[in-house]
């Protein structure tokens, strides 16, 4: 994924806790072993999943960060019971 803006891309806004449910669903998420005899669908898919994943981490320092699994269940409370996505 490139980060410039052209017209052959879209902008996906997520608030902060938006942002980490989703990071942390997508570490969860299975991944294949075998990566060399993938279907074109399942190879493609991998690439953006993996683009997704990089973008996340770098704009959300808290996964790094001590208290992550307490920031975590916040999030999800707040992405699940509030639906405003922010803390």
């Amino acid at each position: 994924m490139d980060e410039t803006s052209d017209d052959n891309s879209i902008t996906l806004e997520l608030t902060r806790n938006e942002a980490m449910v989703m990071l942390e669903w997508l570490e969860r998420m299975d991944k294949p072993e075998d990566r060399e005899n993938l279907e074109p669908f399942e190879a493609a898919v991998l690439s953006v999943r993996a683009d997704v994943e990089c973008i996340l981490e770098a704009s959300h320092p808290d996964i790094f960060a001590p208290g992550y699994e307490d920031k975590l269940e916040n999030a999800i409370d707040d992405v699940r019971y509030n639906r405003s996505g922010d803390a």
